[in-house]
């Protein structure tokens, strides 16, 4: 079953040309790993990611044209179909000793070579409404359709961890993100008519994206029982 790692919904309203947007989608991710231990105290693990799904964008536009006795308006109706492709791997150790556990992780990234993939199936549709009929001129609606690529290049991850046993009750752990998504960037088609047509890049203006995180669990005996108390902080980067 594919993990879900990113998932957008919600609605756009733009009142002044009563506008509205719907986008409801995710790019899911599933996973086959293995690891084992190198030796006593040291283990690795492997995991090949394939990435899939995609996002529905539906969106609804009317323009007043002209007002009585004429009474016409265009009923805009644009839709995005986008279905995700591609994969990459993710590698990690942990060094075990004593009391004190150290761990790096390093997910590979989407370079030109092997993108992160997106077809995009797009629907430009409207209707024109003349004094109240739809279409008046054919009886159907115009538009264009259009079946177009996209490619992203995504930076490698790297995520440092550790923890240390203060006492067989107290455990505090600590790990650091690194993101650095102010090297993303896609490319898109240069003829959005043309399926075969060759590539152009386009700068995502991203902003990096590190994060720390730093917690600990305390187990609390009452009687016969030991409850565990868990505490932590992380920021939380846009």
């Amino acid at each position: 079953i594919p993990n879900s790692v990113s998932e957008i919904r919600g609605t756009d309203f733009r009142d002044s040309m009563l506008f509205t947007q719907e986008l409801n989608g995710r790019l899911s991710m599933a996973s086959l790993g293995l690891a084992t231990n190198l030796w006593q105290r040291f283990s690795v693990g492997l995991a090949v990611n394939i990435y899939g799904h995609g996002y529905d964008r539906n969106a609804h536009a009317v323009f007043q044209i002209s007002g009585p006795p004429d009474d016409t308006v265009i009923n805009y109706r644009p839709r995005t179909k986008s279905s995700f492709s591609g994969w990459n791997f993710t590698l990690g150790g942990m060094l075990k000793m004593d009391k004190l556990r150290l761990a790096a992780v390093f997910k590979s990234p989407f370079t030109e070579g092997s993108p992160l993939k997106e077809r995009m199936d797009i629907r430009l549709i409207s209707d024109l409404i003349v004094r109240g009929i739809k279409n008046p001129f054919g009886g159907a609606p115009s538009g264009i359709l259009l079946d177009t690529r996209r490619e992203w290049i995504l930076p490698s991850i790297l995520g440092l961890g550790a923890s240390f046993q203060v006492t067989d009750d107290f455990l505090v752990a600590a790990d650091f993100d690194i993101k650095p998504f102010s090297k993303a960037w896609y490319k898109v088609q240069t003829d959005v008519f043309n399926p075969t047509s060759s590539f152009e890049a386009r700068d995502l203006k991203w902003n990096d994206i590190n994060q720390f995180r730093i917690g600990g669990e305390y187990y609390l005996k009452v009687s016969r029982f030991k409850i565990p108390l868990r505490a932590g902080y992380r920021n939380d980067p846009k």
